[in-house]
């Protein structure tokens, strides 16, 4: 919410929203939060966009420097 604003879960995760944030051009993927009161990404349609999310993430030229840089591979 406090960066893309209200809006319903099934309208933003599993997407990559470009911002300007301080200044900084970036990507914001947004992911739900991991409460164990929540079972949102437990169930459809959360489950696929969890992971749809996730790929975004996986994908970005940054995640995957850091990834490459710490010896690690996707």
């Amino acid at each position: 919410e406090q960066i893309l604003g209200k809006g319903q879960l099934v309208e933003v995760i599993g997407q990559s929203f470009d911002k300007t944030l301080y200044g900084v051009d970036c990507q914001v993927v947004p992911l739900p939060h991991p409460s164990g009161a929540s079972t949102w990404f437990k169930k459809e349609p959360g489950i696929t966009l969890l992971q749809e999310g996730l790929n975004e993430i996986a994908k970005h030229p940054s995640w995957r420097a850091i990834v490459t840089a710490s010896g690690g591979g996707c």
